[in-house]
């Protein structure tokens, strides 16, 4: 079984893209800290795994000091190429209308479709999915990915789920379905 964490609420007053960017937490990091703990407390998590992300590498550790952390990179957030870092509205609407019609095979220029993401969020679970109760603290992207799978929902619908800051979705069975 793996429970898949998004990690806590970041500050981004200017709008920016920022998928694999690093970003600052929110000052309500500790409050959001103290609640995901309490929900995790119940569960009996023997391993744990990161995103390499410093906001989500910061939550495991935080939360797990007493346990070793194994950063792995296919639980990075989508990688949105030359728009990292720019704010939403600077961005030309032509091509966020492109990419939006088409996301799951479109990549952003520079990026990665939400297919990519998949294909490694899908790797990395059949390799860990047997071994124990994990935790892999992650991304936005990655937990909209495995709402899709386990729902048996089409990737096209990723963002019709809402992703709450410091969610958790626990998931046993296989992530594989056709990529549409």
């Amino acid at each position: 079984m793996i429970f898949y964490l998004r990690h806590t609420t970041i500050e981004n007053l200017q709008s920016l893209c920022y998928g694999q960017s690093e970003m600052p937490l929110a000052d309500s990091y500790l409050q959001e800290l103290d609640h995901i703990a309490e929900e995790l407390s119940k569960l009996n998590i023997e391993q744990v795994f990161s995103s390499p992300s410093k906001r989500c590498l910061r939550l495991a550790h935080d939360l797990f000091p007493q346990k070793q952390v194994c950063v792995d990179d296919r639980l990075r957030e989508l990688n949105f190429g030359r728009w990292e870092q720019k704010p939403w509205g600077e961005i030309a609407k032509d091509q966020i209308d492109v990419w939006a019609s088409n996301f799951v095979h479109q990549s952003p220029p520079g990026g990665e479709s939400f297919e990519s993401l998949v294909n490694r969020l899908q790797d990395f679970h059949e390799e860990h999915r047997q071994q124990s109760v994990s935790l892999a603290v992650s991304h936005g992207g990655v937990l909209r990915a495995v709402h899709c799978l386990k729902h048996r929902r089409g990737l096209e619908k990723a963002f019709d789920h809402t992703c709450k800051y410091g969610s958790i979705i626990g998931y046993e069975s296989d992530l594989s379905s056709e990529v549409q």
